[in-house]
């Protein structure tokens, strides 16, 4: 019965939408460019080849904002048909294709909770865990949004007007808009929980081995586990600070609170703007990454010292032979190669 009375409906976009419309295109399109450049560069840069975890994240990130970005953008494609073509589509089409954009932020918010779990049990807990075995728990957690999403499919006979196009399929309850806050919201927080545990670890354990270790080897391997931590942090943290205000929206809206389209706007842009922002918020944060960038367009003379030499190769590096005098065992702290 439901089948039957979504197929006989039939949607066309609104045109108020229109300045969302070009939110979602445009911003998009600046980050398309942005992170493809980004992944281009990472895979040249030679000061990354040899930081290999960093440049692992950095294009994991680069690529997951991308792939994320189509995803979210997919229904104001289709807005943009409609608009253009006056065309009418059903009405099950067009929900579900911007369902499919909510698959989209929770791959980019699940994301760096899978890969924090994983940097968790490598360097605290000395396992090094298939990373197809964490695809397991990836794929439980994007269950919630397929709840969603068949909710909307083969349950739902909720129908209201709608403003992007002219009318649309909702939850057949207001409680499903909370399985969103388990992925987007609760993932990128217990991600960051995890992260500073790590960071904590990595302090204990310089401590143990400052008499063991030179200074300066010591100093590097903490710095290079740091650094990945605080990429993985800033991963998680960016698109979280646009998912909040979003998704408060959207519960309001759910429970039949009225959302002018200036607001609507505004958390667009700003879910857009800051979940793209995740890899150069990286690059222009860390000193490693923009060193490494700015060394590689040539805006800046690398320098030869013996320092600088040090550092690139111990940054990724765990200390093997070092020649002190002092013939003790050397503690060595788990790292990815």
């Amino acid at each position: 019965m439901h089948t039957n009375m979504t197929s006989s409906i039939f949607v066309t976009a609104e045109s108020s939408w229109i300045y969302s419309a070009c939110i979602y295109t445009f911003v998009p399109l600046i980050f398309y460019i942005i992170n493809s450049t980004i992944i281009v560069l990472a895979f040249h840069n030679k000061t990354l080849k040899e930081k290999k975890d960093l440049r692992l994240v950095l294009i994991f990130s680069a690529s997951i904002n991308i792939i994320s970005m189509v995803l979210y953008g997919a229904f104001a494609y289709l807005w943009w048909f409609c608009y253009l073509t006056t065309t009418y589509i059903n009405i099950k089409t067009t929900t579900l294709v911007a369902e499919v954009r909510l698959f989209g932020m929770g791959i980019l918010f699940i994301s760096p909770l899978i890969l924090s779990i994983w940097r968790y049990f490598l360097i605290v807990r000395n396992w090094n865990l298939n990373i197809w075995k964490c695809s397991i728990g990836y794929l439980i957690l994007l269950s919630f949004h397929a709840y969603a999403f068949c909710d909307k499919a083969f349950v739902s006979e909720k129908i209201s007007k709608n403003d992007i196009f002219t009318y649309s399929i909702t939850y057949s309850s207001p409680y499903t808009i909370f399985f969103f806050l388990l992925t987007d919201i609760i993932a990128p927080i217990v991600a960051i929980i995890f992260l500073i545990a790590i960071l904590i670890h990595i302090k204990r354990h310089q401590e143990s081995i400052k008499d063991i270790v030179i200074s300066k080897v010591r100093k590097n391997v903490g710095r290079q586990q740091r650094i990945i931590v605080y990429s993985l942090i800033i991963m998680s943290g960016i698109p979280l600070l646009g998912a909040i205000p979003h998704y408060l929206m959207r519960i309001f809206f759910i429970y039949k609170y009225h959302i002018p389209r200036i607001g609507w706007n505004i958390t667009e842009f700003i879910i857009l703007s800051v979940g793209g922002s995740a890899p150069l918020c990286m690059v222009l944060v860390l000193p490693t990454l923009k060193n490494a960038f700015i060394e590689q367009l040539g805006f800046r003379i690398p320098s030869s010292t013996g320092d600088e030499a040090t550092t690139r190769k111990n940054d990724n590096d765990l200390p093997k032979n070092v020649n002190t005098g002092d013939r003790r065992p050397t503690l060595k702290m788990k790292i990815l190669k």
